[in-house]
């Protein structure tokens, strides 16, 4: 997660979707937005992860972690025990696959700019988002996935000497924008279906009617 002189100013588009994402909570589009979830876990989530911007957590001698990464945690224990053994061995198995397709794209862009359509974080975010959307309809599932293949992305950064930290801004616009991603997109393909189905009833009255 390397910056580049036109980039955005990372973190600046997670603050943006976290504040979104409470107005649409608190404005009555939470099952709409995060299916059965309870109001207590979300607020846990978010208040956890608003917490930990300001604090880091010192693992081993050289690395420190955000505390936002404790939310993540929290979510990732959680959403395992939401899904059967096979649904999460598949889950795990997506975020990891996705994680290394993030990373890879991470340094292809690097290599060669021109292949960056707009922004390198905001490009992959999309794509992570995509995957988890196509991989599963469950946003407990699609959480799993999108969690891990940023988290893995970011492990790989440091690793690789790119960054210096974990929960770095550029990791937490990636969360948020694929959250927002694979959401959004749930949300289209939940409306198109229902819009199928009415149209399918209408047709099915419309038929009866003629025949009559």
């Amino acid at each position: 997660m390397q910056d580049t002189g036109d980039e955005m100013n990372d973190g600046y588009m997670s603050y943006l979707l976290l504040l979104t994402t409470v107005v649409l909570l608190a404005s009555g589009w939470k099952t709409t937005l995060v299916g059965s979830i309870s109001r207590r876990k979300i607020l846990l989530f978010l208040m956890t992860w608003i917490t930990g911007l300001f604090y880091v957590i010192p693992f081993g001698t050289d690395i420190q972690v955000q505390g936002l990464y404790l939310s993540v945690l929290l979510l990732l224990l959680h959403s395992m025990g939401r899904v059967t053994f096979t649904q999460g061995t598949f889950m795990i198995t997506a975020g990891i696959l996705t994680g290394l397709i993030s990373y890879c794209l991470h340094t292809l862009y690097r290599i060669d700019p021109v292949l960056i359509v707009y922004d390198p974080t905001l490009d992959i975010s999309v794509a992570v988002g995509l995957i988890a959307w196509l991989v599963s309809r469950s946003v407990w599932q699609q959480a799993v996935v999108w969690t891990l293949a940023c988290v893995i992305s970011e492990v790989a950064s440091l690793i690789a000497g790119d960054i210096t930290y974990l929960g770095s801004p550029a990791f937490q616009d990636s969360w948020w924008i694929a959250f927002g991603v694979a959401r959004v997109l749930s949300i289209i393909r939940d409306v198109f279906v229902r819009l199928f189905l009415l149209a399918g009833k209408r047709v099915s009255l419309w038929t009866r009617a003629l025949r009559k």
